[in-house]
């Protein structure tokens, strides 16, 4: 349960979340007939920065 104190980052509980679901519709949005086309995903994984194996 989330609560109003509790600490995380991009990469551990709900931001690597997040995260993944941000590469995943990266990577679908270059496809040649994408199913989504979300133009902020990639921008977002790219502020991340790092690797995915950095993610836990």
């Amino acid at each position: 349960m989330r609560t109003h104190d509790d600490n995380w980052d991009i990469t551990t509980s709900v931001g690597s979340t997040a995260l993944f679901v941000a590469t995943a519709r990266a990577l679908e949005a270059q496809k040649p007939d994408p199913l989504a086309d979300d133009p902020y995903a990639e921008i977002f994984c790219r502020a991340v920065g790092g690797s995915a194996d950095a993610v836990e």
